[in-house]
């Protein structure tokens, strides 16, 4: 990887896959990350509640195209990550569609859940933030091998919240990084 064109180690801040994508970054480029920070992000391989499988066919089952924001809203829901993903929406001419598609989505995930990454946990070696939320879907058995594996990991849970922390408990995730990244 080329050196950054500031120059310098920058933060890694991932949620979910976004956040495995920043630990084997982190592993695989050392000199590159001076922080991570992994919110509802674990090692990857078998241990999430919901099988890409079953991602993949609920990605799927979208009835797209969407006529408007309020079929959206009507089929994904009310939470905050259906409030994002309909947000997020982009329009076509014959309506709303996602920006992605259901199969390149399931790849994704299958690629995260095909092979736990714990050879490359060890290997990170900038200071590192595990965020949970505290009903997140993060395995318990997960967060406690990852902190045993690496006294170095600061392990922090944000109350009320779920595996979108960021999206349901906004102004609490924005405190954790802050603190985070000034550290």
């Amino acid at each position: 990887m080329e050196q950054l064109a500031g120059g310098g180690p920058v933060f890694l801040v991932g949620q979910s896959m976004g956040g495995h994508t920043a630990m084997l970054a982190a592993a695989w480029y050392p000199e590159l990350v001076r922080g991570l920070v992994l919110l509802e992000a674990g090692v990857g391989g078998e241990g999430d509640e919901h099988s890409p499988a079953e991602l993949g066919d609920w990605f799927a089952s979208w009835p797209v195209p969407f006529p408007d924001l309020s079929a959206a809203f009507e089929f994904l829901g009310s939470s905050p990550i259906a409030l994002s993903w309909a947000q997020d929406l982009e329009e076509h001419s014959d309506g709303l569609w996602p920006r992605f598609e259901p199969e390149i989505m399931q790849g994704a995930i299958a690629a995260v859940a095909e092979e736990a990454r714990w050879d490359e946990w060890q290997r990170v070696k900038a200071p590192t933030a595990l965020v949970c939320g505290q009903n997140g879907s993060l395995a318990a058995a997960e967060v406690q091998r990852m902190l045993a594996s690496r006294h170095d990991v600061q392990h922090i849970v944000i109350p009320e919240s779920g595996h979108d922390a960021h999206l349901e408990q906004p102004h609490a995730w924005v405190r954790v990084l802050e603190k985070c990244l000034n550290r």
